[in-house]
């Protein structure tokens, strides 16, 4: 009998419900908190793109969604996974600072800058010091699962490295029935490779041109190697165009809610990279563009602690329903605002007193 490609799908999908029937997972969702928008999935096999402007807080979002939100369902779960974080703007110290702020946070509700970790202005009190080395097991498994790696700048050098740790995990051999030279992951890890910033990649000698260059990561190295045949997650943030980050008002001058809602037409450097992403989130802040109400929100008591996250590309679900966010960029986390409603008139009073209770310490 033939061998169908309906049969190969078969499977999959058998192995899958088998999975989740004895309770495990195939997938990690994000959470935000409860509420009636569900955000896809972190599925294998699929290219995830984070698009904001400067300052808005797409890295901080990135690492809130792809990397503490895969550890914390790691340790919640069992589920393997480990992140292969690129930094290609910052070196791996000041990437890993910004997370421990995270996570002394997370651990012992104290509020840490990285300025404060390295006493910049006032030494770092005794307590404080005693607290993080005291942390150093809960960081060594967090190193286990998230590794940030600042030694890899081209399409290239990413490849090579994920490949290097795909060989750890899995085999390039044969594979009867699906023929010779496919990857075979024989250790059941969710690999995520999470790429900031996608348009800081350099060049590799193949490149004739910047724009070449970041096609080539986009096309061959994220979409037909590591999401097709890895079927790992790939991560990619993207700059939007200044053009886009101007206040934008209507023919009478009136501050426009819809148009400050980024599309994928306000990507900065070469837009053709969308199309090979399965899902592409957005992330932007009313308060940038002096909005004192934005759908029903008080901006002008959230300030600059408000955000507002959108799905503009989902290939297999639902696109454009906007979910706002209460943001915090000290702790490096985000939580649902509930609906802009009569009914949740009181706890959002308590969500527009916590931003005001930041503002004035």
């Amino acid at each position: 009998m033939a061998d169908l490609i309906f049969d190969r799908i078969a499977k999959r999908i058998r192995e899958s419900k088998e999975v989740r029937a004895s309770g495990r997972w195939t997938s990690i969702p994000i959470n935000f908190g409860e509420g009636k928008i569900e955000l896809p999935d972190i599925e294998r096999g699929k290219a995830y793109g984070v698009l904001a402007g400067t300052g808005v807080g797409k890295s901080t979002i990135s690492r809130f969604m792809f990397a503490y939100n895969v550890y914390k369902h790691y340790k919640d779960t069992g589920y393997r996974s480990k992140v292969l974080f690129f930094a290609l703007e910052d070196n791996t110290e000041r990437v890993y600072i910004r997370m421990m702020c995270h996570y002394i946070f997370e651990k012992f509700k104290i509020e840490m800058t990285p300025a404060m970790i390295l006493s910049k202005r006032v030494e770092l009190p005794d307590t404080y010091y005693d607290m993080i080395l005291a942390a150093r097991e809960f960081f060594a498994e967090l190193e286990s699962v998230v590794e940030v790696i600042d030694d890899c700048f081209t399409p290239n050098e990413i490849l090579g490295r994920v490949k290097e740790y795909a060989n750890t995990i899995g085999s390039f051999g044969f594979n009867p029935g699906e023929g010779a030279g496919k990857y075979v992951q024989t250790e059941d890890v969710h690999v995520v490779v999470l790429v900031d910033n996608f348009f800081n990649v350099e060049q590799d000698e193949e490149d004739s041109t910047e724009r070449e260059c970041i096609i080539r990561l986009a096309r061959t190295v994220m979409r037909k190697i590591i999401c097709n045949e890895y079927m790992f997650s790939f991560v990619g943030l993207l700059q939007m165009s200044f053009e886009y980050e101007k206040r934008p008002t209507d023919r009478n001058g009136k501050l426009d809610e819809q148009a400050i809602v980024p599309t994928l037409h306000s990507i900065g450097e070469v837009k053709v990279t969308a199309r090979s992403f399965h899902v592409m989130f957005a992330l932007y802040s009313p308060q940038r563009f002096e909005f004192k109400t934005y759908y029903g929100y008080n901006i002008e008591r959230l300030r600059d602690m408000c955000r507002f996250l959108v799905v503009i590309k989902n290939n297999d679900g639902i696109c454009n329903q906007k979910m706002a966010l209460f943001y915090n960029p000290i702790r490096e986390t985000f939580h649902r605002l509930p609906p802009s409603t009569v009914e949740n008139i009181r706890e959002l009073e308590s969500w527009y007193n916590l931003a005001e209770r930041n503002y004035n310490l």
